[in-house]
């Protein structure tokens, strides 16, 4: 994909999310840089914030268990990317990923020539995404958010297939994420289901 100029959208924004099809018709515009397209989905799907995830290392994504831990934050400090701590100690968690999910980082794996070990899974930053995610929503059409507002997306979705408002708090890292494995478990679940109706 060219990268190049592009022109915002004029429409005034109705509301903070997108919805599952709205997502779809943005995502179709990053389909041939798979680790843009890995990136929208692990963001879209899980709700971690922007900075968990250019953060997460190859060592955070278990495929066998299908988790992703969630440890530390990736943020630019006097024009270096840095490691840092999550924003709070709530932030420190394990999200259970739905199976659709564990079989992309399966297929982007599958593409690297590299050595994994404890590498950043995504050599991207923020400014990269605002960029794509911007270029995506001119060409797709869709309603105009920020890249933060993915989280929102995600949140939205899960308020829509009925999950407990506790769960989510967890879940998103507002929370203790003591007690929640299961209940990342049964959200993982609800999302599969969500997934296979698109």
């Amino acid at each position: 994909m060219a990268i190049h100029r592009y022109e915002r959208h004029n429409n005034k924004k109705s509301r903070n999310y997108w919805t599952q099809d709205e997502f779809n018709k943005f995502l179709d515009t990053v389909n041939d840089r798979l680790d843009l397209r890995l990136a929208f989905v692990v963001s879209y799907w899980t709700g971690i914030r922007i900075g968990e995830l250019l953060a997460l290392t190859y060592q955070d994504i278990n495929l066998e268990d299908k988790t992703i831990s969630v440890n530390k934050s990736y943020q630019r400090l006097n024009g270096k990317g840095v490691l840092t701590s999550p924003k709070t100690s709530n932030s420190v968690r394990m999200i259970t990923m739905p199976d659709f999910l564990v079989e992309e980082f399966r297929e982007y794996y599958g593409q690297l020539n590299e050595t994994m070990e404890s590498k950043r899974v995504f050599k991207l930053e923020k400014s990269d995404l605002e960029h794509y995610m911007a270029y995506g929503i001119e060409k797709s059409g869709v309603n105009r958010i920020s890249i933060y507002e993915l989280r929102h997306s995600h949140k939205n979705m899960l308020v829509s297939i009925g999950a407990d408002p506790q769960e989510i708090a967890r879940h998103l890292g507002y929370s203790s994420p003591i007690p929640f494995v299961i209940t990342e478990s049964k959200l993982a679940g609800l999302l599969d289901k969500k997934h296979g109706e698109a």
